[in-house]
């Protein structure tokens, strides 16, 4: 499955009484230390008759552009970007991939998606998308479609209750598949550093 990433224009709408901004919710996100946050992700695929579901933890380290998906449950799995580089650890199967990040593939492009949000890094997010901001009764939107082909079904939704960090992504897949992934930030600082060392070095270790 698809997961987890600059066009010269920057589109920007905002409803008629907004109460939230791009900058704001970017600002807000962006942090320089170490994040952790739980997640739950459901995703509904054309190939399979029930749909998938899978939680953990997602670690963000800017400052040495570090993204960590820590996936335990169905199966303990382990990826992560380092720079361009890309790493993949199936831990009880004991397989593992190794790559850069691939502009073509939706997996890598979605992480890098998430990893500009982080560190506000705009330039990344309009080198591939068309941007539309939304500012609702309860909540915000940032709406990513494919810049290429923004009437195409393919989507990114991001979105948060109104003056808090965003806590949703959807994408829709242009084929029909779907996945959601519902966030909760649940710890910050010099721990989740140590945390994200740790999960490092078993990631790098198994493919030595």
């Amino acid at each position: 499955m698809n997961y987890f990433s600059l066009f010269l224009l920057l589109f920007i709408s905002f409803s008629g009484h907004a109460r939230d901004s791009l900058p704001a919710v970017l600002k807000r996100m962006h942090t320089d230390s170490a994040v952790k946050l739980a997640y739950q992700e459901r995703k509904d695929l054309a190939l399979m008759a029930q749909p998938w579901h899978g939680e953990g933890f997602l670690y963000s380290l800017p400052k040495a552009g570090v993204m960590i998906k820590q996936q335990l449950k169905p199966e303990p799995i382990l990826m992560a970007v380092i720079g361009q580089q890309l790493f993949y650890y199936d831990i009880k199967n004991q397989v593992h991939h190794q790559g850069l990040l691939d502009d073509s593939n939706p997996f890598s492009l979605n992480i890098a998606v998430f990893k500009a949000l982080m560190s506000q890094d705009m330039l990344l997010l309009e080198r591939f998308y068309q941007l539309d901001f939304l500012s609702l009764t309860n909540r915000w939107q940032l709406i990513l479609k494919d810049k290429n082909d923004p009437d195409s079904a393919f989507k990114i939704i991001i979105s948060g209750p109104l003056q808090q960090p965003a806590d949703h992504i959807d994408i829709q897949q242009a084929d029909g598949d779907s996945s959601t992934m519902s966030l909760s930030k649940i710890a910050e600082g010099k721990g989740v550093e140590q945390e994200i060392e740790q999960l490092l070095r078993q990631l790098t270790q198994s493919i030595r």
